[in-house]
C-alpha cells in the first residue's frame, strides 16, 4: 500500500492511529525490492501521505516500478465522512509526465467526488 498512489491517497484521508497501524503492518522490508523512489521508513511514508493531503491525491513515480507514474484520489462516502475506495490514473513516466499529471489532476478529483455522490447506490 505504501508504494501505490492508491495507497497514499487513502492513507492521506485516514487518523493517525489507522496510519500508524497500516505502516506497522505493511512494514518496509517490501520497499528494497521495488522501485527507487519507494518509501524507506515511517518518515518517508508520512511526508509522501502528508504531500499527498496537500496536493489533494496521492502521486508516485518510480515508487512501485521503474518508469510508472499513478495518481489517486480517495473516494469518500458522504454520509460517514470516510475513505471508500480510490479512483487512479497510471502509465508510463513518459506519457503521464509532470504537466499531464497536472492537465488530469482537476479530472480526477471531480470523479471521485462524482462517485463520492452515488456511493448510496452501492450496496455491499
Amino acid at each position: 500500500m505504501p508504494t501505490s498512489a492508491c495507497g497514499l491517497a487513502y492513507l492521506s484521508n485516514i487518523n493517525a492511529d489507522d496510519f500508524s497501524r497500516i505502516a506497522e503492518r505493511e512494514g518496509f522490508e517490501k520497499a528494497k525490492l521495488l522501485g527507487a523512489n519507494s518509501p524507506k521508513n515511517l518518515g518517508q511514508l508520512t511526508q509522501m501521505a502528508e504531500a499527498s493531503r496537500e496536493r489533494g491525491y496521492g502521486l508516485i513515480s518510480d515508487t512501485y516500478e521503474l518508469g510508472m507514474t499513478a495518481m489517486a484520489k480517495t473516494i469518500i462516502n458522504p454520509h460517514t465522512n470516510k475513505p471508500f475506495g480510490t479512483v487512479s490514473i497510471a502509465g508510463p513516466s513518459f506519457r503521464l509526465n509532470e504537466q499531464r499529471v497536472q492537465e488530469l489532476a482537476s479530472k480526477l478529483i471531480s470523479t471521485a467526488q462524482q462517485l463520492g455522490e452515488i456511493i448510496h447506490l452501492v450496496q455491499i
